[in-house]
């Protein structure tokens, strides 16, 4: 079974775990605005951070956001395009 945010965000040590991470990245952010990922999805910028935290794939990334309701519904429908190319 595929993760959902909710399981690389705990997989990660938590919010407050990644918002002490992202201090020393290009991007850092708070433990409020990790709280958000779970409706509204993991940023791309912060893709890196939690796959090195989480020791999970970008694609395990991507498909955890793709279980948030109304995250990037165009990005799905690319990457399908992109698969029947």
């Amino acid at each position: 079974m595929s993760k959902t945010v909710d399981d690389l965000i705990k997989a990660c040590g938590g919010p407050h775990k990644i918002a002490e991470a992202s201090k020393k990245t290009r991007d850092p952010i708070g433990h409020w605005a990790v709280r958000k990922w779970a409706l509204k999805g993991i940023p791309r910028m912060h893709f890196e951070l939690v796959r090195k935290l989480a020791k999970v794939t970008i694609d395990e990334i991507h498909t955890a956001n793709l279980k948030v309701d109304g995250v990037r519904p165009l990005a799905r429908r690319q990457r399908a395009e992109a698969r029947a190319a």
